[in-house]
């Protein structure tokens, strides 16, 4: 659970990319299950219904939203982090018209520093298991059957003694036919 409510560490890009993505879908699906059921109600039933039930809606949005935006904020400051920035450059966010933009970019499109920072050591995603060819499956990949289909190399064939009419060019030094 630190993983996505903790401010310490670092994200990488994808990882940013995919916690908007999970608040997205979630904040969206809240919206939909509620535009579905009061689709089927009438207005003096959808009235009634607020009345009774608004406090709860209320509610529960208001813990929804708290919950997105926590998880948005920690996970922008982790990459704010990757990026080798302190984490009050998610205040950015607030600037009008361009704070967004600039948030959008700096973490979603622009990378984070290699190795170590002042932040910690980049998370690097294991991959190895994608080198095994089992797992992979019986087809071999390219580099494999490049492997395998190596030929010895050959012998250099003799080098043959060009004549020359004396009719020929000298070669221009430089670029190109003309030299540039």
């Amino acid at each position: 659970m630190s993983y996505l409510f903790s401010f310490k560490g670092r994200f990488g890009r994808l990882q940013w990319w995919s916690v908007q993505l999970i608040i997205g879908v979630l904040l969206i699906s809240f919206f939909a299950a509620l535009g579905g059921s009061l689709s089927s109600l009438g207005e003096d039933a959808i009235a009634a219904l607020a009345r009774e039930q608004g406090l709860t809606f209320l509610l529960s949005f208001f813990v929804l939203f708290v919950f997105c935006c926590w998880i948005n904020i920690a996970a922008t400051v982790k990459r704010y982090h990757d990026r080798d920035k302190s984490g009050f450059w998610f205040l950015v966010v607030f600037i009008p018209f361009i704070g967004g933009i600039w948030q959008l970019v700096e973490c979603g499109f622009l990378s984070g520093t290699g190795g170590g920072n002042s932040y910690g050591q980049r998370r690097e995603l294991d991959v190895s298991f994608l080198d095994d060819p089992e797992l992979r499956g019986d087809r071999p990949s390219r580099s494999m059957k490049a492997e395998r289909n190596v030929e010895p190399p050959r012998a250099a064939a003799p080098a043959v003694a060009r004549q020359s009419s004396g009719l020929t060019r000298p070669k221009p030094a430089g670029f190109g036919r003309r030299g540039l």
